[in-house]
């Protein structure tokens, strides 16, 4: 785990502060180690953010890792007609780095399938959107 992240980690796993601000803390943590780039082995989030992850092994910084990574995708468009494919491909992608890291960061790979799970959710609403726009 590179340095700077242990100390961060073993930092907020000693405080002291109440639970409310505890979990406000852990939450935007994850929103900025949501940024963390896709590792050598062509899954994101970096393997020091994984363990980070697994060691913290709090819910509020996952949620933070799920908002953090679903609000970097910024806003998108597409043709009238299209659907929910970019969200399918984005779900595929995810759900494949969830497989790949089940067995050694389980958190991590439920974040991973949280995220895929939301894009399908997002890929029918699409596809609803252009079923309902298609008026041929």
């Amino acid at each position: 785990m590179a340095p700077s992240l242990r100390l961060g980690s073993r930092t907020r796993v000693n405080s002291r502060t109440p639970r409310g601000e505890v979990s406000f803390a852990d939450q935007k943590i994850g929103e900025l180690l949501s940024a963390s780039k896709v590792d050598a082995d062509g899954i994101w989030p970096v393997v020091a953010v994984r363990e980070v992850i697994e060691a913290i092994r709090s819910r509020d910084l996952e949620t933070g890792m799920i908002i953090g990574k679903s609000n970097r995708r910024g806003v998108t468009t597409r043709a009238v007609g299209s659907g929910g494919d970019q969200e399918r491909q984005l779900a595929k992608q995810y759900r494949e780095w969830s497989e790949a890291t089940a067995f050694d960061w389980p958190r991590t790979s439920g974040i991973l399938e949280n995220l895929a799970k939301n894009y399908d959710r997002e890929a029918k609403a699409h596809d609803e959107d252009a079923e309902r726009l298609d008026w041929r």
